[in-house]
């Protein structure tokens, strides 16, 4: 029986911008491979997880700019491969489905089963700080995609509602919050904090993007906006909870940076 998803999206080999991720996972493997020879920990392979996890955030908060995927995604191997502190891939994978589901880029409604897959997913993750705002990011990326859509739905504000106690009762478990007082990073915050003010004050321009070519939908404007700023308040507090560690959230905020920039250039574009 074949598994169905509403969620989900196959690659198409045809288009060059997935052609250009994966020659950009290739590279970074074989910088990786390099690295690995000079000495360095076999994690810097993780490198192309991290050049795929943070393109396919992108697409998602800059649809109709390829080269802002592409550039996050290059941003974050690239980190990886310093050796730099890096983003939980766990709850960068949650931020993925969760942007998706306020931007609803697949064009269709999430199946049952999609629900209650990512209910699982936001629940399992959340053994780890970051991971507990990963899975709540996520319950509020499909409780809002229900209440847009639907209004009341029932299904998604279980599912929402599930996943954040799920979530709650693994990170108390697994004593994710059972921690020193934590030392915050006043640059990083700071610099977390106007990039969310900014992506939020910011409306994206309309989107020219189809959600369904055959129906000839648009993606919405508000729904763009509204994943932008789930990721950027959902940056702004892992820089908090991070601490001293708030190194890893570099790669969100060159990514919300990114999208920022790729904005203000569209706007410049169309008026001219």
């Amino acid at each position: 029986m074949r598994f169905r998803t509403h969620v989900g999206r196959p690659f198409d080999l045809r288009l060059w911008s997935n052609r250009i991720l994966f020659i950009l996972i290739g590279v970074a493997g074989l910088a990786a491979l390099l690295r690995w020879a000079e000495g360095a920990p076999a994690t810097v392979f993780w490198s192309m997880a991290h050049v795929f996890v943070f393109w396919a955030i992108a697409r998602e908060v800059d649809p109709d700019r390829e080269l802002t995927a592409h550039l996050a995604g290059a941003v974050a191997g690239l980190w990886a491969l310093l050796g730099r502190p890096t983003p939980e891939l766990l709850a960068a994978g949650a931020l993925i489905l969760a942007t998706r589901m306020v931007l609803n880029s697949t064009g269709r409604r999430p199946l049952i089963t999609d629900l209650v897959v990512m209910g699982l997913f936001a629940t399992a993750i959340a053994f780890t700080r970051v991971g507990w705002i990963g899975g709540v990011a996520l319950a509020i990326g499909i409780y809002v995609d229900g209440r847009i859509a639907e209004g009341a739905n029932t299904a998604s504000v279980v599912t929402a509602a599930a996943a954040t106690i799920g979530a709650t009762v693994v990170a108390t478990a697994a004593r994710a919050f059972d921690v020193k007082v934590v030392t915050i990073d006043p640059t990083l915050v700071t610099l977390a904090g106007l990039t969310a003010i900014l992506t939020i004050l910011r409306a994206p321009p309309d989107p020219w993007s189809l959600v369904d070519s055959r129906m000839k939908w648009r993606l919405d404007q508000s729904r763009l906006h509204g994943a932008r700023a789930l990721l950027a308040v959902t940056t702004f507090a892992t820089t908090i909870l991070l601490g001293p560690d708030a190194l890893q959230a570099i790669p969100y905020i060159a990514l919300l940076v990114l999208a920022l920039g790729s904005s203000e250039i569209e706007r410049l574009r169309r008026r001219v």
